[in-house]
């Protein structure tokens, strides 16, 4: 294929977080960050409940309430 064909192709990834307590206290979740590898672009129009942090990082504060008790994941 040529690369002309391929400048104006854009690509979308779909994964999940899973957030899980390994201690032995219940804890919260306060603030979630994942990073954005090379080449790939945060389109926040897409990721609700996400924001961008800076040029790498991405955050959300969604299980910022949400009591996770020794061994549970959400």
């Amino acid at each position: 294929m040529k690369k002309s064909k391929l400048e104006d192709v854009t690509v979308k990834f779909r994964y999940s977080i899973r957030v899980t307590n390994e201690g032995e206290i219940a804890g919260y979740a306060k603030e979630v960050s994942d990073y954005i590898p090379d080449g790939l672009v945060f389109n926040a129009n897409d990721n609700p409940g996400w924001a961008q942090k800076d040029a790498k990082t991405v955050t959300t504060d969604a299980l910022a309430n949400t009591l996770l008790n020794p061994g549970e994941s959400a």
